[in-house]
């Protein structure tokens, strides 16, 4: 049988979502516009999937659900609770070599708003991401299964990460992202339901954070296994951002999880040049799993007092191990 050209098989999605009805209802605030994201999923997918040498230019492109019938008015609507019902992902990339996406802005995203999957060699830059602060699970930059990976040069402001690297990523590179509002740049979660799971070689340079519910972060499970390695943080800029410095490895945004013993080993993580204002008093916390310690973390240049130096920062350690210098906070609680 003769193979259907790609072109056909577009104009077959193109004329499918047609007969689709727009859907304005999301849990929060209408932003969900269903067939747009659906169009771009589709075709990017199938673009994209298993290709080589991909580029998406989108200097003169705006992806705004609001200008699709979207109201994102800041008001929760009043239909049933929505939990089980997935919001699509603005962009999606899967299987991907030599990606490349820049100038675009994605704004107003149902959930995540870039996310790649098992890429190599991607490059990400001067995309502009938004979305209100109070919109729940719209990270901005997702990277899950990936290598040679750079982000650079982006603004994003959103719900949730800026930017979250998932298990199996290595050799990602984030430098000159202008991160807020937004949970940070997190590392994980990793060993969620006891799994083994991997990251190392992540470098981030360069960034800032203003107004964040995190700076950088890295975050496990209780009960996994795996390891989180070879980890840089330097030359970051914090302006009001709330937990500055964190390593958490009691994580559990359902606030109670059972105690477990096992837990993915993190090691050889290092910051450099972290300065500016704490919205919290602790600005550097290393909560390390009480049965496998944090090993090799080394702090140097740390310079983060409070916003409008209204209390003295602090720091914690549970079970950290390494050396710091010139720092404040001061690290005496950070064993050798």
């Amino acid at each position: 049988m003769e193979e259907v050209p790609r072109w056909k098989k577009y104009m077959w999605i193109l004329a499918a979502l047609k007969e689709l009805r727009m859907e304005q209802g999301s849990r929060y605030g209408r932003y969900a516009m269903q067939d747009f994201s659906i169009l771009i999923c589709l075709i990017l997918s199938m673009a994209s999937s298993g290709s080589s040498n991909v580029a998406l230019n989108g200097r003169t492109t705006t992806f705004n659900v609001l200008d699709f019938g979207a109201i994102g008015d800041g008001v929760t609507d009043d239909s049933q609770d929505m939990d089980d019902v997935a919001r699509p992902i603005a962009l999606g990339f899967s299987f991907c070599n030599n990606l490349q996406i820049y100038g675009l802005n994605v704004i107003n995203s149902p959930s995540k708003h870039v996310k790649l999957f098992r890429c190599n060699g991607a490059i990400l830059s001067n995309l502009n991401i938004k979305a209100p602060k109070e919109s729940p699970n719209t990270d901005g930059i997702v990277i899950g299964e990936c290598s040679q990976i750079q982000v650079h040069d982006n603004n994003i402001g959103t719900g949730d990460d800026c930017v979250a690297i998932l298990k199996g990523s290595s050799n990602i590179n984030i430098s000159r992202v202008a991160c807020g509002p937004g949970h940070g740049i997190s590392i994980g979660s990793l060993g969620m339901n006891g799994a083994y799971d991997t990251v190392e070689e992540i470098h981030v340079q360069d960034c800032s954070f203003t107004g964040t519910q995190n700076g950088i972060r890295i975050k496990t499970w209780q009960g996994g296994s795996g390891y989180a390695r070879k980890i840089s943080f330097q030359g970051i800029t914090l302006n009001a951002a709330e937990n500055p410095i964190i390593i958490d490895q009691y994580y559990c945004p359902q606030l109670h999880c059972p105690n477990k013993t096992s837990a993915v080993k993190v090691s050889d993580i290092s910051y450099a040049g972290v300065q500016g204002t704490s919205m919290t008093k602790t600005a550097i916390n290393l909560r390390c799993s009480q049965s496998m310690a944090c090993t090799n973390i080394e702090l140097k240049r740390i310079n983060i007092t409070s916003v409008g130096q209204k209390f003295v920062t602090s720091s914690f350690c549970l079970n950290a191990h390494g050396r710091a210098s010139r720092s404040i906070p001061n690290l005496r609680c950070l064993m050798k």
